[in-house]
Formats: structure tokens, sequence, C-alpha cells
């Protein structure tokens, strides 16, 4: 057994059991041990981390981990396990390892997984070597699925323009103008008012501009009640004709 014995807090991984004369083994310590010494297979030896507390302090997983040396090791949500990352590199199916870049590969940053798989149309590779879709896309079942143009005027929640505004689809996303008789940016319209300037409107001088909501209108002027001159002769009124009395006549 090259690696420290399980008695001693030590474990040992064989990444390739079926073939012994290549054998590629790794060693470290357990929870709450920590390596004496260390060699190209890990640790030589191992040894309680607090040997003067009966009680071992709990660590965190990846304090002793089995991941190789160009893997990166992240501790998982549980506290107890951990995870060996190739950084965006797939592990090898027989070592478990990162594989090795060729000589002529400088990249720093390797492409993820899912480049190639997605559809450059409407997807980018995202989180996790997952397809999603780009802005202006969704995609109704969900992450990873197909993806569909985004409609944003069919429905008033998923845009902003203003109500006095008229929204239109684009390749990506959507626009709004303002209506006639509005003016702003599309997603804040305010009423022009046609009738501060006689250039906007198109009443003749014998009506009146009233401006309405998203336009204006001309109305014609009301014209005064017609009055008596004063200096009017003033007419008497025709005296009443007496009628004459009938005599009653005697019994």
């Amino acid at each position: 057994e090259p690696c420290p014995p399980e008695s001693e807090g030590g474990f040992c991984v064989d990444y390739d059991p079926d073939h012994e004369d290549f054998q590629k083994w790794k060693c470290g310590c357990r929870n709450g041990y920590i390596a004496t010494g260390n060699n190209t297979h890990g640790a030589t030896g191992c040894k309680p981390e607090f040997t003067d507390s009966p009680t071992v302090a709990p660590t965190q997983p990846c304090d002793n981990n089995d991941c190789c040396s160009d893997q990166t090791c992240e501790n998982n949500a549980d506290g107890t396990s951990y995870t060996c990352n190739c950084n965006g590199f797939s592990p090898s199916n027989v070592t478990g390892c990162c594989p090795e870049k060729s000589a002529n590969d400088n990249s720093t940053t390797p492409s993820p997984p899912c480049d190639g798989l997605c559809d450059p149309d409407n997807q980018i590779c995202g989180a996790n070597n997952i397809c999603i879709c780009k802005d202006g896309y969704y995609s109704p079942s969900g992450a990873g699925g197909r993806c569909k143009q985004e409609k944003y005027c069919e429905n008033p929640v998923r845009n902003d323009c203003d109500r006095n505004a008229i929204c239109t689809e684009e390749t990506e996303g959507y626009s709004c103008e303002c209506k006639d008789g509005y003016k702003g940016d599309g997603k804040t319209c305010r009423d022009i008012d046609e009738c501060e300037e006689e250039s906007l409107n198109d009443c003749t001088s014998d009506k009146v501009c009233i401006n309405k909501s998203g336009g204006y209108e001309c109305r014609e002027r009301t014209r005064p009640p017609t009055k008596q001159p004063t200096d009017a002769p003033k007419i008497d009124p025709v005296p009443a004709t007496p009628v004459p009395e009938t005599p009653v006549p005697e019994t």
C-alpha cells in the first residue's frame, strides 16, 4: 500500500485499477488529519490536525481532497463533500483528471462544452453548459429549450412604451414612438398643445382653437345677444279703448 493506512487517517484512490502495470493513484488524509509529507502521488503520511484537544475540530472538505493538480477543488453545499473542477474542460474518463492541452494551445480560457450545440441565431452557451436564449428571445420550455422571438408589443406588461405611443417589434427587442399629437421618447409621451402656436393648427380667425388630448378642435365663436340701443326713441303704449256699459232692464 503506497499511501498512509486508514488507521492513521490516510486513504488511497486508484484511477486505473484494471491496469496494474500503469497504476494511477493518489494519496490523501481524511478530515481531522493533515499530511506530514507529500510527493507526486499526494500525502506520504498523516497525523491528527489537533493533538492537544480530545475533539477534532471540523475542517472544510477541500482541506483534504484527492483532486488532480490541474483541478480546482470546490466545497459542496452539504459541507461534507467536494467537487473537482477542470475550469471548463471535461474530466478524463480514465483518470478523472483534466485533459492535457496541446503544445500549440496557448489559450487560458477553454471553450465551454456546449459550444457548437447552441443555435447561433438565438442561443448562447451559458452557465452549467446549458444553451440559453439571447436577448430578445425566450424559451417556452425553460432553460435549454428552443428559443422564440419575444413578442413585446402583444403584451403591454412586456414593454415600457407610453400608452400614447406605438410599439414596434424589432429584430432584437422593440421600439417606442409617440403617436401624432404627442411628443417624447416613446416611453414618456406628452400632449402637444396645438393651440399655443398658430402654425400647429388651421383654425380661422372666426373660430376658437380648443386643445384636446392628441389633437385639437376649431369651434365657432359664441356671438353675444343683440341689445337695444340706449338712444332709441321711447314708444308710449297705446291706451286701451273703454267698453260702454250695457243697461240692465227692470223686471
